[in-house]
């Protein structure tokens, strides 16, 4: 007949103690991610209002889409918005549905 040794209360506070070593480097690697993506978000947005005020007509720009970016070449420059001539792969175009 097998006897099982019992468990220890060490053995269980070392079980205890990883496991929430375990935990907390996972949500510190968590905070950090959403963190850097925070501050990437709070730059690209400081980079964007800083170009706003000097845009002319002629000057090469991106918007981001879904599936990438539309690069092209501003035409004109109204109140709210701008006319661009875009660049797209043959590839990305489908019919107006």
């Amino acid at each position: 007949m097998k006897t099982k040794l019992p468990v220890t209360d060490l053995a269980l506070q070392d079980a205890i103690f990883y496991t929430n070593l375990i935990l907390l480097l996972l949500i510190v690697f968590l905070v950090s991610f959403i963190g850097y993506a925070i501050y990437r978000a709070i730059k690209t947005e400081q980079k964007r209002k800083q170009f706003t005020p000097t845009m002319k007509p002629g000057d090469k720009v991106y918007t981001p889409v879904m599936s990438g970016n539309v690069r092209g070449e501003i035409l004109e420059i109204t109140e709210d918005k701008v006319i661009m001539n875009i660049e797209v792969f043959k590839s990305r175009v489908y019919p107006n549905e």
